[in-house]
């Protein structure tokens, strides 16, 4: 529970460490904070030497009026061919090999929890991979055992496989026996309970369909679809399998690490391959039309996010006249928040175009689709908006036909908008605030609360929309409030700060939901950090072109702008170094043979393991469709002889013709 003094939680969340939010919430969660830590250190070790020399700088040597007093400390106080320009190009040497460098050291220290994450991962995930696009020759458990022992590897190597099925038609029918359980618990006692032998006589039947129903389906072949979970003996087997048939390989299937067991999407891996990809292409196009139709939304939030200029016929244009005051405050806040209004939108349409188009494994892997799209979405229309202009198609089209025009286009727009951006980051501190004060689930908290009593409300008022909320939607507008200060660190400064600011409450604020108020959610293993940094590395190329294009429209000499250009020579060799030194995807093949050994159990630990099973969450197999496990049995007391049938648990069967034979949970073992 968290402290009870009134700023008890500042204190536990800000010094929460890394260990404890990963025992709480996962290693996705803990890297998020961690990169909330990650963030405050780059800003600070680029921002205080840019500050404390470009800023007075700008502020001695500029030559321009400036009616705010914000813009002395601007690049845009300097005059045309100022000598300062000169240090700009040096600073864009420095941002460049402080962020790359700053980087690699975040990424290295990732490594060790990364692989204490997959040494611990439980059974049976550890063992398990996901086979996809299955030939049809292959679509049962006999072939494609064969397949593997056989033709891959030679030897035995499969320890179990579970098919995926199509159990449309059986979820279809438990559908219909919950509407009859509702429909004969809302009749009791009351004036139509005549009706309810009718009801229960037909339940009867659905229950006796559902039971035909799922023997038919566990047992035959038919119901088959073209995926699987295939179990494997030893780590070292899944290693290999997961080499030699990753997806850019393109061979016969695809064999991919297993998702979380809770964020498995059946729907989606019962599909026709040939159908999901037709899907895909089809949410790929829906996704680029969505990116040409928000522009106008983008560009009308510009236009009013700033009075002046207005026409006369615009009602709005009598406020910076009469209304000085309220003018000043619409330009610093209103444009931002409505764009930041704007934008928290887009995860919601986003998550509805992947629901209906888009094949997933896993929720997790629809968070990280979200991730990398909504990142893109802030990038063009926060970040780029101004330099695109009103029509998106128009500045590709330019851009295809003369690419030399991006710097001209980034020059020209984004030094004229640095004060906008520093108003977006102070709004965002507000949307932190909004994550805290977590209002949705307090609101349905509140309703449930009537009807369900405290208990029950607070398990249906979670978990939190996983659009806008979820670790995908965060990774990305986090990322977005790291990227957008990058870019501008060496034309305003300060922006640094305000940043600075943004990150130490997030780190505070999701430390705290982390550890006090969020329900755990399916973990990846900090797959979301790695795309972040990913993302930030990439944002130097941006920042790169746009203060090369700066520096050859102002600087005394061109020479400048081409210093500028060649600090990409530095960001590849870096980036090359970077992709060869972590693999994190997997733990190496001699890690995993030297885990085999420090895992090999002594016999006590083997019989253990014998008595209580392999895993003992599940009633069956973990990456089985919960609709084909067999009903629960009706618990019984405890008696001495329930030692040798599985301490208190039903006892493992195993169907013969004519009936069930109980088996000691030993057997097999």
């Amino acid at each position: 529970k968290p402290p009870s003094s009134r700023l008890g939680w500042v204190r536990v969340a800000w010094t929460a460490k890394q260990e404890q939010i990963v025992g709480k919430a996962g290693l996705d969660a803990a890297m998020l904070v961690t990169f909330s830590d990650f963030a405050g250190r780059l800003l600070r070790v680029i921002g205080v030497p840019l500050v404390a020399i470009l800023a007075p700088l700008h502020v001695v040597v500029g030559k321009s009026q400036n009616k705010a007093y914000l813009g002395y400390l601007d690049m845009g106080n300097l005059s045309t061919g100022s000598w300062v320009f000169w240090v700009h190009t040096g600073a864009v040497w420095y941002v460049v090999a402080v962020t790359m460098y700053l980087v690699d050291v975040a990424m290295h220290s990732f490594m060790a929890a990364r692989h204490r994450w997959l040494k611990d991962m439980p059974y049976p995930r550890s063992l398990t991979v996901v086979v996809e696009e299955i030939p049809a020759d292959k679509t049962s458990e006999v072939e494609l055992r064969r397949f593997f022992d056989q033709e891959v590897f030679g030897r035995p190597v499969v320890e179990k496989i579970v098919m995926v099925k199509d159990t449309s038609e059986l979820l279809s029918q438990m559908s219909m026996k919950a509407k009859l359980e509702d429909s004969i618990a809302s009749l009791a006692k009351t004036p139509f309970e005549r009706a309810m032998p009718a009801l229960q006589e037909q339940l009867k039947n659905v229950n006796m369909n559902i039971a035909l129903l799922r023997s038919k389906i566990s047992e035959s072949h038919e119901y088959n679809s073209t995926s699987a979970f295939v179990e494997f003996k030893q780590r070292r087997d899944k290693v290999i399998a997961l080499k030699m048939f990753s997806r850019d390989d393109n061979e016969i299937i695809v064999v991919s690490p297993p998702p979380d067991v809770r964020d498995v999407r059946w729907a989606d891996l019962m599909a026709d391959p040939m159908l999901t990809k037709g899907r895909d292409i089809a949410g790929y196009l829906v996704t680029l039309g969505l990116f040409f139709t928000f522009i106008p939304l983008v560009v009308a939030v510009q236009t009013f996010a700033r009075l002046e200029g207005l026409k006369e016929s615009n009602p709005l244009s009598v406020i910076p006249r009469d209304f000085p005051a309220i003018a000043t405050f619409w330009n610093g806040l209103v444009g931002s928040l409505a764009l930041s209004t704007l934008m928290g939108l887009v995860p919601m349409i986003l998550m509805l175009i992947f629901e209906a188009f888009y094949k997933m494994l896993d929720r997790g892997g629809e968070q990280i689709l979200l991730q990398n799209w909504y990142f893109l979405f802030l990038v063009v229309f926060v970040l780029l908006v101004t330099a695109i202009g009103s029509s998106l198609f128009e500045t590709v089209v330019d851009v295809a036909t003369n690419p030399t025009s991006v710097m001209d286009r980034l020059a020209r727009t984004l030094p004229m908008t640095t004060h906008f951006y520093m108003n977006y980051l102070t709004v965002q501190l507000g949307v932190e605030g909004l994550a805290l004060v977590r209002i949705a689930q307090l609101v349905k908290f509140h309703m449930f609360q009537a009807i369900k009593g405290e208990q029950e409300a607070k398990e249906l008022a979670e978990p939190e929309d996983q659009t806008s909320q979820g670790i995908g939607g965060r990774s990305a507008r986090l990322t977005i409030l790291l990227v957008i200060p990058i870019v501008f660190c060496t034309m305003c400064p300060i922006i640094t700060i305000v940043a600075m600011l943004n990150f130490w409450l997030a780190r505070m604020v999701y430390s705290y939901l982390f550890l006090f108020a969020e329900t755990r959610k399916g973990d990846m293993g900090g797959e979301f950090w790695c795309t972040q940094l990913h993302h930030i590395q990439l944002s130097l190329l941006l920042f790169v072109l746009t203060m090369s294009g700066v520096l050859f429209e102002r600087a005394p000499h061109p020479v400048c702008g081409w210093l500028s250009i060649a600090s990409v020579a530095l960001w590849f060799h870096m980036k090359q170094k970077y992709d060869r030194s972590y693999h994190w995807e997997a733990l190496d093949f001699a890690e995993v043979c030297a885990l085999e050994k420090e895992q090999e159990q002594s016999v006590a630990e083997q019989i253990a393991a014998a008595f209580y099973g392999r895993d003992d969450t599940h009633d069956h197999d973990p990456y089985q469709q919960e609709e084909l496990a067999p009903p629960k049995p009706k618990e019984e007391p405890h008696h001495w002889s329930t030692l040798f049938t599985g301490g208190g648990r039903p006892a493992q069967e195993t169907a013969v013709q004519g009936g069930t034979v109980q088996l000691s949970p030993f057997a097999g073992k």
